[in-house]
């Protein structure tokens, strides 16, 4: 009889051992079947999109539909969490401005070329495996850090206006546009030998090291607290912006390219734009020590903007 009850306690063990492995299996083939959609906004555009198909919102979708999406975008939509973005591995192109996001994953992302999350509240970000990315929209949210840029090999034009960055270094051998205005900067680095545009206009930066910028068309740094700024070495520029400073020595060199030079509510006391032959547009307003801005005789410049008390001369002695 003993024997008998063991035989069927070990029977019965059996069955319930099957059972817990056949209910593991399906869950794990649950798990790899579907990915988690947390967000009800965020699901809810999937399914207007045609891409989460099953039409309900039960935070859910099928993986394999979102492994298929090659371009993503999802604009005013109230998205707080963005969690299963992370299984679109196939994303080239993903737009989700204007949202409440505060962080985005995209580690596996590792196909993406552009993106955009304009106006959220994103605090930092890490591009390490991101290295086909080509251009990059992180205008106005709480940056207050940016990692693995210099992992982005591809990447052409980066905006990071409008966030709480302090310092930043910028190692990028193929980056060509740079939009930094508007942060807290008070130290910038970069390590940019291709780059032709750079706004870093409303920081704090007291200097401005630029002289190994030589492929450098256009410099907007204006309301900073900049005291020197040297353009001798930046032979290619064409646009300098530079109003709202505390500039009193500027270093022109042979800048034959430059078109636009604003100099506006600065402390210059002097001025030789003798060089400056295709220049087109001058503002020196209220530098309150200059007086007098040399010319060379016969140089035409279209538009200028003076003080009254200011004025154009081939002599300024």
């Amino acid at each position: 009889m003993k024997k008998r009850i063991a035989y069927l306690g070990l029977v019965l063990a059996s069955i319930t051992i099957v059972s817990c492995s056949k209910e593991a299996t399906i869950k794990d083939n649950i798990a790899e079947r579907f990915i988690s959609i947390p967000d009800a906004g965020f699901e809810k555009r999937l399914i207007e999109l045609g891409i989460d198909t099953d039409g309900v919102i039960n935070q859910k979708m099928f993986r394999l539909q979102a492994e298929a999406v090659e371009n993503l975008e999802i604009t005013q939509e109230n998205i707080f969490d963005l969690t299963g973005i992370e299984s679109f591995i196939g994303l080239k192109t993903l737009t989700v401005s204007t949202n409440k996001l505060t962080s985005i994953d995209l580690t596996n992302c590792t196909l993406l070329e552009n993106l955009t999350v304009y106006d959220n509240f994103i605090k930092s970000l890490d591009f390490s495996t991101n290295t086909k990315l080509v251009k990059v929209n992180l205008t106005r949210n709480n940056l207050n850090s940016i990692l693995g840029l210099e992992k982005a090999t591809n990447l052409k034009e980066l905006h990071l206006s409008h966030n709480l960055i302090e310092k930043i270094d910028v190692s990028n051998s193929n980056l060509e546009k740079l939009y930094l205005g508007n942060n807290l900067l008070t130290e910038v680095s970069l390590d940019t030998p291709n780059l032709e545009t750079l706004e870093l206009s409303t920081n704090n930066l007291v200097s401005l090291n630029i002289d190994y910028l030589e492929n450098l068309k256009t410099i907007e740094a204006a309301n900073n607290k900049l005291i020197n700024v040297d353009i001798s070495k930046n032979l290619k520029l064409e646009t300098l912006i530079i109003s709202q400073n505390l500039i009193s020595n500027l270093v022109l060199g042979g800048n034959q390219n430059l078109l636009v030079l604003n100099m506006a509510k600065n402390s210059l006391s002097e001025l030789d734009i003798t060089g400056l032959i295709k220049l087109e547009y001058l503002d020196v307003k209220e530098n309150s020590n200059l007086s007098c801005i040399k010319i060379s005789t016969g140089q035409i410049v279209p538009t200028v903007k003076l003080s009254n008390y200011q004025d154009l001369k081939v002599d300024c002695n």
